[in-house]
């Protein structure tokens, strides 16, 4: 995440914030599928993700507060969807 840099355009509230929480999501997510011992498909389909409250509203997930991670479910096509 240290060396992307996305279209200011397209995504105007892209700060060193979000890019932080960004990089903890990752790491949680990661974490989460080996210590659960889950299958590797689940890198690309899982119906989970952590996020804080600035992530949250980055991909439009309601009723997240603070800054704290929380594990939360995803519906559809939520993980690999364009916001």
């Amino acid at each position: 995440m240290q060396n992307v840099n996305p279209d200011a355009t397209r995504f105007p509230k892209f700060d060193d914030a979000l890019r932080t929480a960004m990089t903890r999501e990752t790491q949680l997510f990661f974490n989460a599928i080996m210590q659960e011992d889950r299958s590797v498909l689940d890198f690309i389909d899982a119906d989970f993700t952590f996020v804080n409250e600035r992530l949250a509203e980055h991909y439009g997930i309601p009723g997240i507060k603070g800054d704290e991670f929380q594990r939360v479910l995803l519906s559809g096509n939520q993980r690999w969807a364009e916001l």
